[in-house]
């Protein structure tokens, strides 16, 4: 849960979050789909990326911190197809 988040909404479970449709695997997120994955490992995977990074973020408010060298940081399309 974020911080800007409702009290009373509820929230879909990491185990509700990983489906697939026809072979491939889709990640859901409040911010929409992401996917395709070739397989659940990767889209697990790439959920807890995903979570991983918007819980830094909200850490820092959305900002990354001045002690990042922002060259280290790198900015993915979490909606390009990942079949690649």
């Amino acid at each position: 849960m974020r911080k800007t988040d409702p009290k009373t909404a509820r929230f879909a479970r990491s185990s509700d979050r990983v489906y697939a449709i026809d072979g491939a695997w889709y990640v859901r997120t409040r911010e929409g789909e992401r996917g395709p994955f070739r397989n659940r490992r990767q889209a697990e995977t790439e959920l807890r990326l995903y979570i991983d990074t918007m819980k830094y973020l909200d850490d820092f408010g959305g900002r990354v911190p001045a002690e990042v060298d922002r060259r280290d940081v790198i900015v993915v399309d979490m909606d390009a197809p990942a079949w690649g």
